[in-house]
């Protein structure tokens, strides 16, 4: 899974609806493997929230994290 967000950390419309139902149906994601990546600015409080909250609904339903969450911290990185 790959997204983004928006704004102050909040999930685009189609995550929000993918989440929602994930926490309708309440399936059991034992088989499922993840990584997380974080792009952002760590100058605001919300740094990544959407990510984070993503992540925490896939290990409430036995998704596995196979890596370690990586960050990127727009204001200490050049991008080109």
């Amino acid at each position: 899974m790959v997204s983004s967000a928006y704004g102050a950390g909040k999930l685009p419309h189609n995550l929000q609806l993918l989440l929602e139902q994930i926490a309708n149906q309440q399936p059991y994601l034992s088989n499922m493997q993840f990584g997380a990546v974080r792009l952002g600015s760590s100058e605001y409080d919300t740094f990544c929230r959407a990510i984070k909250q993503i992540a925490n609904i896939l290990i409430a339903r036995c998704a596995t994290r196979i890596v370690n969450r990586f960050e990127i911290k727009v204001t200490k990185h050049e991008i080109s």
